[in-house]
């Protein structure tokens, strides 16, 4: 048996060579990897800044009732937040609404709940809640000069565009009275608690 020199010969020297760069490239790989990752969660729980923290979920329950007069609390506005679907959905998506940076509540399919507020300047946010990142990316916000003794409606509307419950187009916005005492005609009330 032949003892090693401490000399390279060319077939040393190139699996040495081979193996340098193979951890190279894996180093290079799993960089590539964990900063993919770390992007894609960043992007996953982007929300705007009138959303609440994304971790916070709802579970949803609707009921039919009577429509109720909606009059503001001496002193307060009122904002009613609707949530209207477009098209038939298997399961209906939950849509969380926040004001000020603080989830106030969601619907689920076509429902609404009411809520009161001091005057003055607030920022309304809505967006799905769901586990998967392009169901979360469908997020905006719209701002409010509430006003003592006003009513009013923010609706996000859910459009089908596909199979399955992330499929949807998502469009956020403040509504005339007329459109919504309209929507709430024909909606459920929505109550939600935060799930545990």
């Amino acid at each position: 048996m032949r003892r090693p020199t401490g000399k390279l010969t060319a077939v040393s020297y190139s699996c040495r060579t081979g193996r340098i760069q193979m951890k190279a490239a894996l180093k290079l790989m799993t960089f590539c990897v964990l900063a993919g990752a770390t992007a894609w969660q960043a992007r996953a729980t982007m929300l705007p800044s009138a959303c609440g923290p994304d971790k916070i979920q709802f579970d949803v329950k609707t009921k039919s009732v009577p429509l109720a007069l909606l009059t503001p609390e001496p002193g307060k506005a009122l904002v009613v937040l609707i949530e209207t679907l477009d098209g038939s959905f298997l399961m209906p998506p939950s849509t969380r609404f926040a004001i000020d940076g603080q989830w106030v509540g969601a619907n689920r399919g076509n429902s609404y709940f009411v809520i009161s507020v001091t005057p003055g300047e607030h920022r309304v946010c809505s967006g799905w809640q769901g586990a998967l990142s392009e169901v979360r990316d469908r997020s905006d916000m719209s701002p409010l000069d509430a006003q003592a003794g006003k009513v009013y409606f923010f609706e996000s509307k859910v459009k089908y565009t596909g199979q399955t419950t992330s499929e949807g187009a998502f469009r956020f916005k403040q509504i005339t009275d007329e459109q919504g005492q309209e929507r709430v005609k024909v909606s459920k009330l929505s109550s939600s608690t935060p799930k545990q």
